[in-house]
């Protein structure tokens, strides 16, 4: 395992894949975050850029806030995190969840209107799914 990891997978993304040019969101301020049901205050900074159509983000988190990013560094797991499906109803994907019994793992109030929340799929795709 790479000792710095964010800093190896970006230079992964973008000297081995070719993703980019990237660019840098750094402290982002969410308005609510939950974490398994639980106020979470998460400060954390993010690298985007693209990869053709598909938006890689690379997030590292500064603090030890409960979080789906701290509790994958905890794990010391590699790889693919999780993969983003953009919906238009958040409501009916919340249902959709309920009725597939997963559970959504974090819930973010977005500035300026909005809101995320990241599934646990149990071993699916990236293993978490963002809406």
């Amino acid at each position: 395992m790479c000792p710095r990891i964010f800093e190896c997978a970006l230079k992964y993304w973008t000297e081995t894949i070719g993703a980019g040019p990237c660019f840098s969101i750094e402290y982002v301020k969410l308005k609510e975050v939950k974490y398994r049901g639980q106020p979470s205050d998460i400060d954390f900074s993010m690298m985007l850029g693209y990869f053709g159509d598909t938006q890689i983000e690379l997030i590292r988190q500064h603090n030890q806030a409960p979080s789906i990013f701290k509790a994958w560094h905890d794990e010391r797991r590699e790889g693919l995190h999780h993969v983003c499906i953009l919906v238009e109803d958040l409501a009916n994907a919340r249902a959709v969840c309920e009725q597939a019994c997963v559970a959504i793992t974090q819930e973010v109030i977005v500035p300026g209107g909005g809101e995320v929340i990241y599934v646990d799929t149990r071993g699916g795709p990236g293993t978490l799914l963002e809406s």
